[in-house]
């Protein structure tokens, strides 16, 4: 399980195929993937990143889409796609906000969307002889509009139809949460369940691991960092040699609940291994760039910044730009300009650390 993402290159590739409006090969290529996971050489999470590609909600992918079902009316693949094409249409339209500062004006619009996307899931069921990525997308809607019941009706389908199936009874999981209505009781006896079906023992990891991480993430929320750390790393020793989102949900949790100025070095494993899963992730970059500084390599640590100053954050920009506007060792010429810009940057972000800068070399003109 090392991909947490459908690569970009590979998302482009199916969106210009279907702008191109070549459907047979589109036809062709998820039959393929279809076949490969009935017949056992990929499992229902590497058949689940295929349909990432889909999860481009650029207007003029509908009008394709459209033409994909009235070309081939019998398409799975076609119907399911119109159906997760909608579904993230839905999710923008609501946003991220929780329910009680949503606008009800895009609670209407994502139950409209959900409407229609379902209408082309159900549609789809009747096209595929094992239609697990629909199943997922099916229990995806039923949470969204908190229909407990269905979500079990489309568990046990799930189940029937591929008993040790990783996407559903993950979904199913995290619907559980204290904060989606459930309780910590019920993921544990969900837990039991999913390891007396014989579920694969990976995948019992990494479901427990979800258990810890949403408690960890609790206590973080309510200030209780040093209760929350023991469970981000409980949940990260049990996913070693797993790169998956609960990882790296895991490894920030460790840095971010763990790490602070003095002790930075000690998270040098976290850091490099969160960075290897997020490249981008901006507060890490700026972490790891003062842990190489610190070492004395410091083109690999003014890169980190000027990455992380690049991606918006804060310190990154005051590192990047004191190295600039000082000159970093051995021999990067000062470009007092150019750092100031990147330290303003900081100072606008309220980083008072950059404020005192700005101060002082007022001052000193």
């Amino acid at each position: 399980m090392g991909v947490v993402e459908l690569p970009q290159e590979e998302r482009q590739i199916v969106v210009m195929t279907l702008r191109s409006g070549q459907f047979a090969q589109l036809d062709q290529r998820y039959n393929t993937f279809q076949e490969q996971y009935e017949q056992g050489t990929i499992n229902d999470r590497e058949l689940t990143l295929k349909y990432q590609a889909f999860y481009d909600t650029s207007p003029e992918n509908e009008a394709y889409l459209n033409q994909w079902i009235a070309k081939n009316p019998t398409s799975y693949s076609a119907r399911l796609a119109r159906g997760i094409y909608l579904r993230k249409l839905g999710e923008a339209a609501r946003g991220t906000a929780f329910v009680k500062d949503t606008p009800r004006e895009n609670m209407v619009k994502l139950q409209q969307y959900l409407e229609r996307a379902n209408e082309d899931f159900l549609d789809s069921l009747k096209l595929s002889r094992k239609p697990i990525v629909t199943l997922l997308h099916l229990i995806n809607s039923s949470v969204m509009r908190g229909d407990k019941q269905e979500s079990v009706v489309w568990l046990n389908y799930a189940n029937r139809i591929d008993p040790n199936n990783y996407g559903i009874k993950r979904r199913y999981l995290l619907a559980l949460t204290p904060r989606w209505g459930g309780s910590y009781d019920q993921m544990w006896a969900f837990l039991k369940a999913c390891r007396d079906q014989e579920t694969s023992t990976e995948y019992l990891r990494i479901f427990e691991s979800g258990i810890y991480l949403d408690q960890a993430k609790s206590l973080a929320e309510q200030g209780q960092r040093e209760r929350a750390l023991p469970l981000y790393r409980k949940a990260l020793s049990l996913l070693e040699g797993i790169d998956n989102t609960e990882r790296l949900d895991a490894l920030k949790g460790v840095v971010y609940n763990g790490a602070n100025p003095t002790n930075l070095e000690e998270f040098s494993r976290e850091i490099d291994e969160t960075l290897r899963l997020a490249p981008t992730e901006r507060m890490i970059l700026g972490y790891r760039g003062w842990i190489r500084f610190k070492q004395h390599r410091y083109e690999e640590g003014l890169r980190d910044y000027a990455l992380g100053a690049e991606l918006g954050d804060a310190y990154s920009q005051l590192q990047y730009g004191k190295q600039l506007y000082h000159g970093a060792p051995p021999t990067f010429a000062p470009n007092p300009t150019q750092g100031l810009l990147w330290i303003k940057k900081a100072a606008e972000q309220g980083d008072a650390g950059a404020q005192q800068f700005l101060v002082r070399i007022g001052k000193e003109r």
